[in-house]
């Protein structure tokens, strides 16, 4: 479900003046106390212009998208944030709201919302995309107006900085131009990162029980559930039964394994165990 704009409109619409008369760009408006009179955000047409033709018009409109989204968190959100201006230790993140809004909704358990705006929540994809937009309209502003960057970069942790590298030789081993890649560059992009990010949902304990198999029940699942089709009344186990599926429900029962790992199991992997010869690990 799409957020519904309450504070701005977006319209494909034709410019004159700016240099570029008669062509189509999207437009930002921003709907201006009770009249709801639409005025033209013209920074962010700025920012549309400068970068040309390399960027396409569904990445205006989905600016445009962004930059209003963000305009009526802050407009549901003003009393919140005058009230909480007097104290600078107290001064919400708005930004790091924001983000948190797009991943998890502004509805709580039980339907409300003070805020009025009853956003759904987004996908962690979706939500990068739009917050990312936000920043680079910001720092266009930084450069252009001399304006106070709202997601300022900082110094990665140690943690920080490995994820990026893992993300870097991701990409790098996939790119079909992995010889172009400045590593020097690289090494300076890991030692920062963006101020705020998405943070991934975190799971919510209470929803729902968690579901697992009965342990009373496991012996008639393996003596049982595995029986191959025309089979049932054969005397040998190994033609009866299914083995394979029956050890890799053992690893996964007993041995803790995810459901992925025990395919990832070589007859290698199996080795005498050197404390005690008479059983095998």
């Amino acid at each position: 479900m799409s957020n519904t704009a309450f504070y701005h409109t977006v319209a494909h619409t034709i410019i004159q003046g700016h240099g570029v008369e008669g062509q189509r760009h999207y437009v930002l408006y921003l709907l201006d106390g009770h009249e709801c009179r639409p005025v033209a955000m013209w920074p962010l047409l700025e920012y549309f212009l400068d970068m040309g033709r390399s960027r396409t018009a569904a990445w205006q409109r989905d600016t445009c998208r962004a930059v209003g989204l963000f305009v009526d968190y802050l407009k549901a959100n003003q009393t919140q944030f005058r009230d909480s201006s007097s104290s600078a230790s107290s001064r919400p993140q708005v930004l790091a709201g924001f983000a948190e809004a797009l991943v998890a909704g502004t509805v709580d358990r039980n339907g409300d919302d003070l805020s009025g705006l009853y956003w759904q929540e987004k996908s962690i994809g979706r939500a990068n995309f739009l917050l990312s937009a936000l920043t680079a309209f910001s720092d266009w502003l930084v450069n252009r107006y001399n304006t106070t960057a709202i997601n300022p970069w900082k110094q990665a942790s140690m943690a920080e900085q490995i994820a990026y590298w893992r993300r870097h030789e991701k990409r790098r081993n996939h790119a079909l131009l992995m010889h172009t890649y400045d590593r020097k560059d690289a090494l300076a992009r890991s030692k920062v990162v963006r101020s705020i990010r998405v943070k991934r949902r975190g799971a919510i304990g209470d929803t729902a029980p968690v579901k697992y198999f009965p342990d009373e029940r496991i012996a008639d699942l393996l003596q049982q559930g595995f029986t191959v089709s025309g089979q049932q009344r054969s005397r040998s186990v190994h033609e009866r039964l299914n083995i394979r599926d029956i050890m890799i429900t053992i690893l996964l029962h007993g041995g803790g394994l995810r459901e992925s790992e025990p395919f990832h199991l070589y007859v290698t992997d199996i080795a005498v165990d050197p404390s005690n010869p008479a059983v095998r690990s």
